[in-house]
């Protein structure tokens, strides 16, 4: 399925969900307002491209010397005359992304579960809720052979350590995502029990770990992405969409403060 089609899929995807998790106003909002990835978000989605559409990334591909100043007025025009399916970047930008390919294909769990299979992979279901149904979609990065039992993501971080990224998978909600994706995945195929991460470094020495996410971690996203559509359907069907408490709320000392 080309991109396009996919986004133009009006059903909920685990990132929409992720904005309802915050308010359901947050989710009206980022279904209608003008998304502006950050320099991060950019730099994870030229990864992901150069990884799995590598030839569509090369034609897409514009390199600029890393002394050019985006800054001046004729640089501005420069950029302003591109195609905007094209994709800028430095000659320093470009290197970077080439040495995190290279710590990725160094990596020897990773560079055998990407050496086989299906990247990129859209999948739609239908999820029947307590109070209904609504439908929702994932483009999975990868899927290997089925004899690894698994789902692949890709993420960059600045920082792969397992207590720094250890951390993130809960923060940012990637079991969540594990748990979504699986799920999804079993309405398509036949079921997949793990979710991989392939965690590679932005920074020098841009170093990449594997990481495989526990059952209980999968498990505990599951609950929560049930609960979220659950309440999702509950909202499409009352017409409220609430925000944040109007109450005022008691911000207690963090469970992990409590032991200094």
């Amino acid at each position: 399925m080309l991109d396009v089609d996919y986004f133009a899929l009006d059903r909920v995807s685990q990132s929409s969900l992720k904005a309802f998790r915050r308010s359901p106003q947050h989710y009206l909002h980022s279904k209608t307002a003008p998304f502006e990835p950050t320099a991060a978000m950019k730099l994870g989605s030229n990864f992901d491209a150069m990884i799995f559409d590598s030839s569509n990334f090369r034609e897409r591909l514009s390199v600029y010397p890393s002394t050019f100043d985006r800054r001046t007025k004729e640089s501005k025009a420069w950029i302003a005359a591109q195609d905007p399916d094209r994709i800028l970047m430095s000659e320093a930008d470009q290197l970077e992304l080439e040495s995190m390919k290279r710590s990725l294909f160094d990596n020897k769990y990773a560079a055998s579960l990407l050496s086989e299979g299906s990247a990129q992979v859209a999948v739609v279901a239908d999820f029947q809720g307590i109070n209904g149904t609504i439908g929702v979609k994932g483009k999975i990065d990868f899927v290997p052979p089925f004899s690894t039992n698994c789902l692949v993501d890709l993420k960059t971080t600045a920082d792969a350590s397992p207590k720094v990224f250890g951390k993130k998978v809960f923060d940012l909600g990637y079991h969540i995502q594990a748990a979504f994706y699986l799920d999804l995945y079993a309405h398509y195929a036949t079921r997949r029990e793990a979710f991989v991460l392939l965690a590679v470094e932005t920074v020098a020495p841009y170093l990449t770990v594997v990481y495989n996410l526990s059952a209980e971690a999968i498990e505990l996203g599951r609950r929560i992405y049930t609960e979220d559509l659950n309440r999702l359907i509950d909202c499409v069907q009352s017409g409220v969409w609430g925000g944040y408490s109007e109450e005022v709320v008691q911000i207690e000392v963090p469970v992990y403060l409590q032991k200094l």
